[in-house]
C-alpha cells in the first residue's frame, strides 16, 4: 500500500515539474511597424525565453511566402543570451509586400517534446502610393540635344584603363613568378605521409584529449577538432567523401559498411551533440564531453585496417589511355588535390576505370589583352570523366577570352579563336600527367 502511495505522490510531482517548467517557457513576436506601403519593409521580432534545461524549437519556415501577399526577404540566425537562470533566443524576419490590403498574420507556433506554444496574431497595413496628379507640372517635349565630344575624359578613362592594366600585368608577372617558385619547391621535396589512416587519428585524438580546450570555455572547437579528424578517418579508411558530407549523410554511409556496424551509436552520439553545441548553442556536461572523446578512440579502434603488401603495390593492367594506370602508391594522393573533378573522394581504383572507359585530364586556354600586350594561359588542371562535357568547366576561360583577349593587336583575334576551340573540348594532357606521376613515384621510392 504504501508503495502504491508514493509512486501516486512521484507521479504527481513529474506532473507539476512539467508544469512548471511549462509555465517559464515564454513566446512572443512583435511587428515594427505595423504599417507601411508598397514595397517598404517590416520586421517581425521571435522571441522565446526558457530555462537552461528546456528544449523548445523556433518556428521553420518552408518557403519565401509568409502568408499570400507578403514576402519574407531575410531571416536571421538565431541570438541566445542568458539572463538569470533562463536562456533568451530571438530571431528576426525581414518582411515586405506588394500588395495594398489589410493582412493577418497568424501565430507563430513553437514546439517542444510535450507542448506547443504559440504567439499572438500580428496585423499588418499596407497602403498604396497616391500619385499628387493635381499639382503635377506638366512641361513641353524638350528638343534633341546633340552632345559634343569631350576629349578631356576620354583621355583620363584611357589613362585609368593603361595604369590598371600596367598593374594587373605586374600582378601578373609576381603571380606567375611566386607560383613557379612553389612548384619548383615541390617538385625538390615531395612529402608523403606514410602512415596508415587510424595512426594519423589516433595521434591526433592524443592532442585533443590532452589540450581539454573544453574546459577552457573552448567546447566548440573541441568538438569541431573531434569530428573533423573522424571525418579525415573515414575519408582515407572507407573512401567516402566525408569533408562534405553532413552528419546523418555520414552515419547513413557507413551503416551499410559491415566493418563500421558496431560504431554507428558512438558515431550518432558525437556527431548529434557536436551538432547542438555548434547550431543550437548547448552547453553539453561533464560527462558527454568525456564521452565524446572515449567513442572517437572506440570508432577508431574497432575499425582498424592494415592492407596487406599486394594492396600497396601497383595495379596491374593496362588501360586504353595512355597505356598506364595510375598507381595506388604513387603521388596522385597529392597531385589529385588540385585537379577539379577528382577532389570529391574519388580513389585511384575509380580513377583508372574512367581511364579505361575514356575519361581524361585536360585543361584549358585562355587569352587576355593589355593594352598592346597579349597573354595566351593554361588553366588549371581538370579531370574529365567519360560521361561529361569539356565546356563544363571551360564555359569560364571561353567568356574571359570573348570579353577581355579579342581586342589586342595583332595577336589577340588569333588567341582568342584558338582559346575559345579548346574551350569546348579541353586539351588531353593524359600521357604527359600520368607519365609524370609516374617518374614522381620512381623518385619517391628511390629516396626511400
Amino acid at each position: 500500500m504504501n508503495s502504491i502511495k508514493r509512486s501516486i505522490f512521484l507521479f504527481i510531482g513529474i506532473l507539476m515539474g512539467c508544469s512548471a517548467m511549462g509555465d517559464a517557457i515564454e513566446v512572443a513576436a512583435t511587428l515594427t511597424p505595423s504599417e507601411m506601403k508598397i514595397g517598404e519593409h517590416s520586421k517581425i521580432q521571435l522571441e522565446l525565453t526558457q530555462p537552461q534545461s528546456a528544449s523548445v524549437l523556433f518556428p521553420i519556415f518552408s518557403s519565401d511566402t509568409l502568408i499570400p501577399g507578403i514576402e519574407i526577404l531575410n531571416i536571421s540566425k538565431l541570438d541566445t543570451t542568458k539572463e538569470g537562470g533562463n536562456i533568451k533566443v530571438s530571431q528576426e524576419i525581414i518582411i515586405t509586400s506588394f500588395d495594398s490590403g489589410s493582412y493577418t498574420i497568424p501565430a507563430f507556433v513553437f514546439e517542444s517534446k510535450v507542448k506547443k506554444y504559440e504567439t499572438e496574431k500580428l496585423f499588418l497595413d499596407v497602403k498604396t502610393i497616391e500619385e499628387d496628379f493635381a499639382h503635377a507640372q506638366i512641361k513641353d517635349i524638350e528638343g534633341n540635344y546633340e552632345p559634343g565630344i569631350n576629349w578631356k575624359r576620354i583621355i583620363l578613362y584611357l589613362s585609368i584603363l593603361a595604369i590598371l592594366g600596367g598593374l594587373g600585368f605586374i600582378g601578373y608577372i609576381v603571380y606567375q613568378y611566386y607560383r613557379r617558385m612553389k612548384e619548383a619547391e615541390a617538385e625538390e621535396e615531395v612529402i608523403i605521409d606514410t602512415r596508415l589512416p587510424h595512426e594519423i587519428a589516433l595521434e591526433e585524438l592524443d592532442v585533443i584529449k590532452e589540450e581539454k580546450v573544453w574546459k577552457q570555455g573552448h567546447t566548440k572547437q573541441y568538438y569541431t577538432s573531434i569530428t573533423d579528424t573522424l571525418r579525415e578517418y573515414f575519408v582515407n579508411r572507407f573512401k567516402i567523401p566525408a569533408m562534405e558530407m553532413t552528419s546523418s549523410e555520414i552515419i547513413e554511409s557507413l551503416q551499410r559498411n559491415n566493418d563500421a556496424a558496431t560504431v554507428i551509436d558512438n558515431m550518432k552520439q558525437i556527431f548529434s551533440t557536436s551538432d547542438m553545441v555548434k547550431f543550437a548553442k548547448q552547453e553539453p556536461t561533464l560527462e558527454e564531453n568525456e564521452l565524446s572523446i572515449l567513442n572517437a578512440y572506440r570508432i577508431i579502434n574497432e575499425t582498424i585496417y592494415i592492407p596487406p603488401k599486394e594492396e600497396i603495390d601497383d595495379i596491374e593492367g593496362t588501360p586504353n589511355n595512355a597505356g598506364k594506370k595510375v598507381k595506388a602508391s604513387s603521388p596522385i594522393n597529392n597531385i589529385k588535390r588540385n585537379i577539379k573533378g577528382i577532389e570529391e573522394g574519388l580513389t585511384d581504383e575509380e580513377i583508372n576505370k574512367e581511364l579505361e572507359l575514356g575519361g581524361k585530364f585536360i585543361h584549358f586556354q585562355y587569352t587576355i589583352s593589355i593594352v598592346a600586350m597579349t597573354f595566351k594561359l593554361n588553366s588549371k588542371l581538370y579531370f574529365l570523366k567519360t560521361n561529361e562535357s569539356a565546356i563544363k568547366y571551360g564555359y569560364k576561360y571561353l567568356l574571359i577570352s570573348l570579353i577581355l583577349g579579342w581586342w589586342g593587336i595583332p595577336w589577340g583575334p588569333l588567341y582568342t579563336i584558338q582559346s575559345i576551340k579548346i574551350a569546348f573540348t579541353g586539351k588531353d594532357v593524359t600521357n604527359d600527367l600520368l607519365k609524370k606521376m609516374e617518374e614522381s613515384s620512381y623518385a619517391t621510392k628511390k629516396t626511400k
